[in-house]
């Protein structure tokens, strides 16, 4: 096989893609919300298979990815009706397939569902993007797989704690001490988020593009002031 779409064959297996609509689905198990992707996943790739009926590709799908379908004909169909159902152009997530394995093989507790959830947000939201800012609510709504930002209280039940400066804080603690993510906030509302750059890095372009607001803003504002001026002369009776 070709050295580069073996290359291909092997970053389609490790990285997985789904919809943040699928967050709806979340009602409080995190393991079951992960296989539902799962499923998702799987019956995505039985369209790009031609071998086999439904289930068949189903099976070679959970194979592929290494996910196991207990009760195959069952996952095809939810993975279908979530495929067929999904709104059109809503934010996808690309995450390592290691993770969502984790969560669908290994008891976690609801705290480590959540910042898995806040996880799966923040990778809708930047991207290919380096760093992007945001605030609590527009990260919440990611939580919730709204695509925009929503009314707060329309969060599930147990993700609604998070709107209390108490609890989005310990969660953005441990997004940066356990996976990966940087935070650098501001003075006034919200805050840059990366994953990808360091956090002295991400603090320099935070501040670099503050800097160049506020000039610009003066600059604007400099523009109106003299518009402004111009216009009382050009109406000044003349004495």
């Amino acid at each position: 096989m070709d050295p580069k779409v073996q290359q291909k064959i092997e970053k389609d297996k490790k990285y997985i893609y789904f919809p943040i609509w699928l967050l709806e689905l979340y009602t409080g198990d995190i393991q079951l919300l992960c296989f539902e992707i799962s499923c998702f996943i799987g019956y995505e790739k039985t369209l790009k298979l031609h071998k086999g009926d439904e289930i068949q590709k189903m099976e070679a799908a959970g194979k592929y990815y290494n996910f196991e379908y207990y009760n195959t004909e069952h996952s095809y169909e939810n993975g279908k009706s979530y495929y067929e159902t999904c709104p059109y152009l809503t934010p996808k997530v690309c995450i390592d397939k290691k993770i969502l394995s984790q969560f669908i093989e290994l008891d976690k507790s609801e705290f480590e569902g959540h910042c898995l959830l806040a996880y799966f947000a923040l990778r809708s939201i930047l991207q290919k993007q380096p760093y992007k800012r945001i605030t609590n609510n527009y990260l919440l709504s990611r939580m919730s797989g709204k695509p925009n930002v929503d009314n707060i209280e329309n969060l599930p039940k147990d993700l609604l704690l998070y709107s209390k400066r108490y609890h989005i804080d310990k969660l953005k603690l441990e997004l940066q001490r356990s996976w990966g993510v940087k935070f650098y906030s501001l003075k006034n509302h919200g805050y840059y988020v990366s994953i990808v750059l360091d956090k002295k890095t991400l603090i320099k372009k935070a501040e670099e593009l503050r800097k160049r607001n506020q000039q610009l803003k003066f600059k604007l504002e400099q523009e109106s002031l003299l518009k402004e001026a111009l216009e009382e002369i050009k109406h000044k009776p003349n004495s």
